[in-house]
């Protein structure tokens, strides 16, 4: 052997060394003790990886803007995220296992979207700093050839005052979750905005696969911070007439659409029992500057004809001061 060739061999193991080092080091974790499907995907993929280490750093800026307690419910719900995912990602939707392709997929889009949820932590709403928190859960039943998922994200508020706590409380979900379904799935994001100076309009989007029909929509509420509750019919409207005169825009808006769409007709109406509200129920509609929307009226099936929107303007001999005092700053 000659002593070039001599010089070459130790250079090229100092080589190998280094890429095995940077190899394992190139995830937020040590590749070396990688021993789940998630984790060893990861460490043999760049993208993933670099995707890893991106989520971790994001991660930590995110939870260090939080105060103790709300950092703490925030990486409870990171790690609900990872279990979940480390599921999800590598099973099918008949719990075969799912190939690297599939899996790595998966977790390109779940990390990507987390990343984003991380990034926009801190944001402030009405002078509170908000942050998301996500309750996951999966069975899988590979004997039924089947699973099921529940997949909660919802906004919450970083402040230990009495007013916070009521909205967090307002938004989250109390109940836990219960995996009681063989197959399908659900998915629900609950998200807060400003309507006005008094007004937080909670939206709850939602996504449900089982059962005969899938499902999806978003539900709204709004809560009021002088009143410390959610809006009540009683706060927008001073007396029970303004249920006829939803009732009747509504109906002259089915009858048009009627006369103009070959797939609708009258009979597939249910009823307008959305607008029968008590004064102490809760305003569950979604508002906008111009009125607020309602749907529910026709079946699954004539879905894409549902809905409609009732303008604040036909309301005006029904609305309180109060109500007329935040629609016009709505509308500001």
């Amino acid at each position: 052997m000659t002593s070039k060739i001599r010089l070459l061999l130790p250079l090229a193991l100092v080589l190998l060394v280094m890429s095995i080092s940077s190899s394992a080091k190139a995830a937020s974790f040590d590749c070396t003790k990688a021993r789940s499907s998630m984790e060893k995907l990861i460490c043999s993929d760049a993208e993933l990886s670099a995707l890893d280490e991106t989520l971790a750093i994001n991660y930590t800026t995110a939870r260090d803007k939080l105060s103790p307690s709300a950092a703490k419910v925030f990486t409870t719900g990171q790690l609900s995220w990872l279990r979940f995912h480390s599921a999800y990602c590598f099973v099918s939707y008949d719990a075969s296992k799912a190939d690297s392709v599939q899996a790595k997929r998966c977790l390109v889009e779940a990390y990507s979207d987390r990343i984003k949820e991380f990034k926009a932590t801190g944001e402030m709403t009405r002078g509170w700093r908000t942050y998301s928190v996500v309750d996951s859960a999966i069975k899988i039943s590979p004997n039924e050839q089947s699973i099921y998922t529940v997949q909660r994200n919802y906004v919450q508020l970083d402040s230990a005052s009495s007013a916070a706590q009521h909205i967090n409380r307002y938004v989250a979900f109390t109940d836990r979750i219960k995996l009681d379904e063989a197959r399908g799935s659900e998915s629900y994001v609950v998200r807060l905005a400003e309507l006005s100076q008094d007004w937080l309009q909670k939206t709850k989007q939602s996504e449900v696969m089982t059962g005969a029909y899938p499902t999806s929509g978003t539900e709204c509420g709004v809560y009021a911070l002088s009143l410390e509750r959610p809006l009540r019919a009683a706060d927008l409207f001073a007396n029970a007439s303004w249920t006829l005169t939803a009732k009747k825009f509504a109906q002259a808006h089915f009858t048009s659409l009627a006369a103009t769409e070959k797939d609708f007709d009258l009979s597939m109406l249910n009823d307008y029992s959305q607008f029968d509200l008590l004064p102490a129920a809760e305003f569950s509609f979604c508002i906008t500057a111009n009125g607020f929307y309602v749907d529910g009226f026709v079946p699954h099936v004539a879905r894409a004809l549902d809905g409609v929107t009732l303008p604040w303007n036909i309301f005006a001999n029904h609305l309180t001061p109060y109500a007329n005092k935040e629609i016009l700053a709505i509308k500001k």
